[in-house]
């Protein structure tokens, strides 16, 4: 009996030496697995970081080179016409119809190139005469009627018409501020069953949205587009499949004007050879221009010796850009210009704006590095010049009372330009060839981290 206790209290001692064991281990390896992981998580960090810099620097050099080429090919473009100026000696009516040819020529300067003499006389392209394009309405929209607002529209010549074709079989009918459109027989073609609406002015250069309300009795398509009846129905905007459901869903489609203009374009929604029959209802239609609507312009108030454009092209034998400023039409613009050799020695300044929402345009749309984004800067005076946000163009960095864009300005004016983590953001900086322009590209920090979150909260 004695031995057995003995052997119980042995069993028990050696439980009691394991548990002390566990309690002396477990601890150790808690704080091991924690350090390790700490030590996973600092390094997986700093090589992240590290990675994250040589894309975003890879990024920021490729973007540079997309914008310096697509500045270039601009620069080439007035240097051409610079060149034929001065080497053919235009009379008056010859330089004029020689700037008429630059109007809405491109995109990129809707409004053509101008000139100016030293003694204040002023030259710049002109809209061909001819085309006669009538106004929109108070809201922009060149649709009329486009809220149906009146029920007696339909057949109406400069309103909407109905027409079908080909086996077509429907009526159309106006209410409520919408039109119903109910089939009967589809037809053999698109345009069997037709609802347009024609007298659309379009002008060449100049981007619309056309947008509208629609819905059907059950799931099915039609197609919407805007044609030429006076140009064998070309398709200024190419005939687009519109998904419809019983749900009302606004449909909204973009198209640039590369054609000339053309007073009596035409919307047309065909509803015919689509595989139903089903009833459509379309309301609040509207194609409103946003883009590129080149105003021709008039000879400036006061002395046109003094403008930015003209000033700076004194200084320059070759075409080159302005620091950014706002125009007499209050549009925040950077010119293309250089000085004129000519045969009787006047001093004349070629001259080209360029909008700054367009150049923001051109300058995210060369982003390379996903989630990232960027702004240009002129190094002169850390004048934004593009963004994003369009309502930080022409202003400093400083006046932004943003802490992040005051700090980039603080390291571009020191000239501190390398990778670095700026106020949560990763920030590369590239200047941009033959300008005084700085491109600034940033991710936020915590997208290049958050594949570390789970380490974190192991």
């Amino acid at each position: 009996m004695k031995k057995k206790r003995e052997q119980q209290t042995g069993a028990g001692r050696f439980i009691s030496i394991k548990a002390k064991l566990l309690g002396i281990i477990l601890p150790v390896v808690i704080i091991i697995v924690t350090v390790l992981t700490g030590l996973s998580y600092i390094v997986s960090k700093n090589v992240m970081k590290e990675n994250a810099g040589e894309l975003l620097e890879t990024s920021v050099k490729g973007q540079a080179s997309d914008i310096e080429a697509w500045l270039d090919q601009n620069l080439k473009s007035f240097q051409v016409a610079k060149q034929a100026l001065e080497q053919t000696d235009f009379n008056e009516g010859q330089l004029q119809k020689f700037l008429d040819a630059y109007y809405n020529f491109d995109n990129n300067y809707p409004n053509g190139l101008r000139i100016a003499d030293i003694d204040g006389t002023f030259y710049c392209a002109k809209a061909a005469q001819g085309v006669v394009l009538r106004e929109p309405d108070e809201q922009g929209n060149y649709i009329n009627n486009g809220d149906f607002s009146d029920e007696k529209d339909l057949g109406d010549d400069t309103g909407w018409q109905f027409f079908t074709a080909d086996g077509g079989k429907a009526s159309a009918e106006i209410k409520d501020n919408e039109t119903l459109i109910t089939t009967e027989k589809e037809g053999s073609a698109d345009y069997s069953v037709q609802f347009v609406q024609a007298d659309l002015p379009v002008k060449k250069g100049s981007t619309y949205r056309v947008s509208f309300d629609a819905s059907a009795a059950a799931d099915r398509t039609m197609k919407v587009g805007i044609s030429a009846p006076d140009h064998d129905y070309k398709r200024y905007l190419n005939d687009t499949v519109v998904e419809l459901t019983t749900k009302k869903k606004t449909f909204t489609y973009e198209f640039t004007m590369e054609d000339e203009d053309d007073a009596n374009g035409r919307m047309e929604f065909n509803l015919g050879a689509c595989g139903s029959t089903d009833a459509v209802t379309i309301s609040n239609v509207s194609v409103i221009m946003t883009d590129g609507a080149a105003k021709e312009e008039k000879n400036p108030s006061g002395d046109v010796t003094q403008t930015e454009w003209f000033q700076s092209g004194l200084s320059r034998v070759n075409m080159g850009f302005t620091n950014a400023y706002t125009n007499e039409n209050g549009e925040q613009i950077i010119s293309a210009c250089g000085m004129l050799r000519t045969a009787s020695g006047k001093v004349r300044v070629l001259s080209a704006d360029m909008s700054l929402d367009k150049v923001s345009v051109y300058v995210n749309s060369f982003v390379k590095m996903e989630d990232a984004e960027a702004f240009l800067v002129n190094r002169e005076d850390n004048t934004i010049l593009a963004s994003r946000d369009t309502s930080l163009i022409s202003k400093s960095l400083d006046e932004t009372g943003n802490a992040f864009m005051k700090a980039v300005g603080d390291r571009i004016s020191k000239d501190e330009l390398s990778i670095a983590e700026i106020d949560g953001n990763m920030t590369g900086f590239q200047e941009i060839e033959g300008t005084d322009w700085m491109l600034v590209s940033y991710v936020p920090s915590k997208i290049v981290y958050e594949d570390l979150n789970h380490i974190r909260n192991i």
